[in-house]
Order: C-alpha cells, then structure tokens, then sequence
C-alpha cells in the first residue's frame, strides 16, 4: 500500500505542474472524474498481468480510481496544449467509425492474445479510428503521444527508484520480459494507446460540441 500511495504523490505531482497552466482546467477535472470509474475494467488483469497491493486488498482499489483521474488529467492538458483541431465533423463517416471500431474489438476479445493485449490494443486502435474522423494535424497528436509517453516512462521508474519491491506486482510469465530501464515494456504499450484513445475523444468531444454550437439557429 505504501508503494502504490509513492506513485500516487509522483503522478499528482506531475498532474499539479500540467494543471496549473492547462486553460481548460474545470473541463480538464471533470472529464477526469468521467475517465476514472472506467479503471474497474482493470479487474480483469489481475491477477494474470499484475497484483498491486491496495487498501483492503481489492482487485481496483481507490488507488486505481485516484490513479486514473491523474494520468487522465495529464493527457487530457497535452491534448489541449499541442491539439490542434478544426471543429469539422462528419457524421455521415462517423458511424462506420464506431462499427469497425465495435467489429475489431469483437475480434479482439476472442483472439488468443493475452487479456492486457486486448484491452491495449482496443483502446489505441479505437483511438485511431476516432482519430481518422478529426481535422487534427498528425503532428500534433503524435507530440501528446510521445510526450504522455515519455512522461509516464520517467515518472514509473522513479517510483520503481524509491519502490524498487512493487516490480513485483507484474506477473513474469504473461509479460514479455522487455523492461525499458526498469519499466516492463507492457507499461509503455499502455500509455501509447492510453494518449491515443483519451486525447483524440477528448478532442472528438470539444469538436462535436462546436459543430453543435455553430449549426445551432441561434449561433
């Protein structure tokens, strides 16, 4: 428990730094607040990809909950730093989004990869295809995705640094046994997909609402 509460100072501290200069920041937390129930799906890693120790030894403790709010929070301030978007929807190509991303998913969830794969790979393929229906310059989503990355990468093995026993955690015989530094290389596939997704429906959202607004009657 004392492990997971030093990642949590690590990742609110870097939630503080981005959040004092995010402009959005009231839209910023309660989009968080919407991200963070959906970390219960974590549920279904342990414990064949990892075994935290949380309070009360709950599968998803609140760690996880207050956790995800954090790194939620970081991403969505990168999205409104770097993203720039025209707000341009087309709901004709809309809809075929959404089903290939229903179609992949469904054959994601039955093929013979481990269960963290799957839900990785859902989340950053959906990303992408919400990504193909936005006028966002490819540059800038590939500056929050580095940058969400690069950042997660640092603030995991500084926590490995003064937490070095919850490496533990990870169960070895479903991960690749690839570390960046100390970080199993699973972690950064998480965070590659984990920027793709929350940054581009986050975007996707504040383009929907413009589009809303400007086709109002009395916009």
């Amino acid at each position: 428990m004392t492990d997971y509460f030093i990642a949590l100072l690590i990742i609110f501290l870097l939630w503080l730094l981005f959040l004092v200069s995010d402009k959005n920041k009231i839209r910023t937390i309660l989009t968080s607040f919407l991200i963070a129930p959906f970390v219960i799906i974590d549920i279904l890693l342990v414990p064949a990809y990892w075994n935290p120790e949380t309070f009360a030894d709950i599968p998803v403790g609140v760690e996880g909950f207050i956790f995800t709010f954090f790194i939620s929070g970081i991403c969505l301030s990168l999205a409104n730093r770097f993203a720039i978007a025209q707000p341009k929807l087309h709901s004709a190509r809309l809809y075929p989004a959404i089903l290939a991303a229903m179609v992949f998913s469904f054959f994601a969830i039955f093929s013979s990869l481990a269960v963290h794969l799957k839900l990785f790979l859902i989340m950053g393929l959906s990303g992408i295809l919400l990504l193909g229906e936005q006028n966002i310059k490819t540059f800038s989503i590939l500056k929050i995705i580095l940058s969400f990355t690069t950042l997660y990468t640092l603030a995991f093995n500084i926590w490995l640094f003064f937490a070095p026993s919850a490496i533990e955690w990870w169960n070895p015989n479903n991960t690749t046994g690839i570390y960046v530094i100390k970080m199993p290389i699973e972690e950064m596939l998480f965070a590659i997909c984990f920027a793709i997704f929350i940054s581009t429906a986050h975007i996707f959202g504040r383009i929907y609402k413009e589009s809303v607004i400007k086709s109002s009657p009395n916009s």
